[in-house]
């Protein structure tokens, strides 16, 4: 990728797709952490080449929600995401928001409030976190 930062998978697993479209067909499945190689990005997925264990290189399309840069997720913290990725296990786009949230201790003085999502075509569940809280995280990892 000469020189630029890594970009790898954070999803346990990464499904890419023939098209930018979270119904397209899936062409491979990578596992959390591996390297890719950006093509070209659009609105919410990003084309990607990547080395496959067992079918070589392969190229596709990520939701760019399930790739990270040097640490930091490809979703730009000014730009708060208005609709949700699809979901990681079954690609749907049907979520549950609970209206009740939690709050996780993240150190004794640092607190950040979580509700949950599940999808609605399979039933994972997600935890998830706002913007203005992914900000302050950000804002206390570099403190």
């Amino acid at each position: 990728m000469g020189g630029e930062q890594v970009i790898v998978t954070i999803a346990v697993v990464t499904r890419v797709r023939a098209e930018s479209n979270p119904n397209a067909e899936v062409v491979a499945e990578l596992p959390r952490g591996t390297e890719v190689e950006v093509l070209s990005k659009g609105e919410a997925f990003v084309q990607i080449s990547a080395w496959h264990p067992e079918h070589g290189r392969v190229s596709g399309w990520v939701h760019r929600n399930f790739l990270a840069n040097g640490g930091e997720l490809m979703v730009a913290l000014d730009k708060p995401q208005s609709a949700d990725p699809p979901c990681n296990a079954c690609g749907s786009l049907r979520w549950f928001h609970t209206p009740i949230h939690r709050h996780i201790m993240l150190s004794l003085l640092e607190m950040v409030a979580v509700r949950s999502r599940i999808c609605l075509s399979c039933g994972l569940v997600q935890d998830c976190i706002g913007a203005e809280a992914l900000a302050d995280m950000h804002s206390w990892s570099r403190a």
